[in-house]
């Protein structure tokens, strides 16, 4: 600390500053940063002095000038006080800077400093930035980055004296101004890059958002950020922006703006789902349950999709009553009895229709363009994973009922599940019947059955199953399996025999 001492201020006697080495020690914990800045803390404050012999401080004096300010030795308050003493100006660059973070483009530093001071120059954005930070660049507070397009904090503390330049009342207010104007002003084909930017200040001033046309527009800026999170699979930060955007929304926004709110919350259910915040999730399902149920057949069925997805994760029960209790308003009810006959039925009704097709027939079909219909074979997709824990003498029937439904309106992605599914159970059946000459038959003339087949005994559950069922055909007896609830204790006065 000697040596660094007497280098900065050029002193040969290294040992004749051991004792502003040692106070500098001190108050820095040793850090070079921190060092310079104390050293020019103490030359402004007149504390250290240049003569015709040199520097002179007394370090007596300086410990008594600690003892009366209280700011004296805290770097943080040390910048406080050097940039307060800057231009107004610059001042209010460092707090834009410090709001933003701790590396800011020229572009967005210029827009603000444009319209938070209300300046009048005609040069652009960049020109209006380097102006403002010219004295806080000098002074060492801030460094151009590598590529001249924007500035960086020297330290993070210097961040922190910045952001203290407003007053912790102020700070709200200011974090919100920022936030529009860069919504109202900035280029539009650079809004996406600074959505996040954008979002953040927001957030930050989101208590004082008031006017309705103001929360409407911000809740679907937090809406737009949070999808954009979530496609970047960073599921916190997309509920953390989701939840912003709900809270913004009011009881009687469900009667005006009914779609915004059903999709704010249907995400923000997701993504904490996503994120194990279950409690969250409930919450949010809950209000759509209530919202949507008479309403919204569609919304009602996502809403319970992500609950039966949770439940099924978490191995509970509970999901396959739900998924059929949410089918069920939407109109695909299931059987509670005679289940072996209606599968059988199931079977009949799309076999004849398969019979002569190719392999590639399926991706010849149209892609489900109707809503309701994507988010009921999504549904039976998620019942079919419910189903193979809890209730596995429903998976087949389930199978050749989503079959026929893409048969109907066209392909989506919860088909192959299905297909795959389906083509195992008759492959199994034909099997367990010792009919495997009708097997081989059918596979050699058509290759419908081969690709699907193959593709589930690849897959972890189809294997799963494939084997155990192979070990009750080579045995002939019956595997011992884990009880479960009857199908029918699934059922309510919701679901009617078909």
């Amino acid at each position: 600390m000697r040596e660094l001492v007497a280098q900065t201020l050029r002193i040969n006697d290294v040992q004749s500053c051991t004792s502003l080495a040692s106070f500098i020690s001190r108050v820095t914990n040793d850090n070079p940063y921190f060092i310079r800045q104390q050293l020019m803390a103490l030359k402004d404050d007149g504390l250290l002095r240049f003569g015709s012999d040199g520097w002179i401080w007394n370090v007596d004096e300086i410990m008594e000038e600690i003892n009366d300010d209280s700011t004296s030795g805290d770097v943080v308050a040390i910048l406080s006080l050097k940039m307060k003493r800057l231009p107004s100006l610059t001042k209010e660059a460092l707090k834009i800077c410090a709001c933003i973070g701790s590396r800011i483009d020229f572009y967005i530093l210029g827009l603000c400093v444009r319209e938070m001071e209300s300046c009048d120059r005609e040069d652009n954005e960049t020109i209006i930035a380097k102006s403002a930070i010219s004295e806080a660049c000098n002074e060492g507070l801030l460094v151009v980055t590598k590529n001249e397009d924007g500035v960086v904090f020297t330290h993070d503390s210097v961040r922190e004296a910045a952001y203290t330049l407003l007053e912790p009342e102020e700070r709200a207010g200011f974090h919100l101004r920022l936030g529009q104007i860069l919504h109202k002003h900035i280029w539009s084909h650079l809004y996406e890059d600074y959505l996040f930017t954008i979002s953040a200040q927001l957030a930050r001033g989101l208590s004082l958002i008031t006017d309705e046309e103001d929360r409407i527009s911000t809740a679907h800026i937090f809406q737009k950020t949070g999808e954009k999170s979530l496609a970047a699979n960073a599921f916190a930060e997309a509920h953390f922006f989701f939840a912003k955007g709900s809270s913004l929304l009011r009881d009687e926004d469900w009667g005006n703006h009914f779609r915004l709110c059903a999709d704010i919350y249907l995400q923000q259910a997701d993504s904490a789902a996503l994120t194990t915040d279950f409690r969250d999730m409930d919450n949010c399902l809950g209000a759509l349950f209530d919202k949507c149920k008479d309403h919204s057949p569609v919304d009602y069925l996502n809403a319970s999709y992500i609950k039966v997805r949770a439940l099924t994760a978490r191995d509970d029960q509970a999901a396959v009553g739900i998924a059929l209790e949410a089918l069920s308003l939407v109109g695909e009810t299931f059987p509670s009895q005679n289940l072996a006959k209606h599968t059988m039925l199931g079977f009949a009704q799309i076999y004849p229709r398969l019979k002569f097709k190719s392999k590639n027939f399926f991706f010849q079909l149209p892609p489900v363009t109707d809503k309701q219909m994507i988010a009921t074979l999504r549904m039976c997709d998620e019942l079919v994973n419910a189903a193979m824990g809890f209730n596995q003498e429903l998976v087949p029937f389930l199978c050749f009922r989503m079959i026929k439904l893409s048969l109907k309106h066209g392909i989506s992605p919860s088909l192959p599940s299905g297909k795959c599914v389906s083509v195992f159970f008759v492959c199994t059946m034909l099997l367990l019947t010792q009919t495997n000459a009708v097997f081989r038959s059918s596979c050699s003339t058509r290759p419908l059955w081969c690709l699907p087949c193959s593709l589930w005994i690849s897959s972890r559950r189809g294997s799963y199953i494939w084997r155990n069922c192979f070990k009750s055909a080579e045995s002939k007896t019956q595997r011992q399996r884990k009880p479960c609830q009857p199908y029918s204790s699934y059922m309510g006065d919701y679901v009617h025999a078909e």
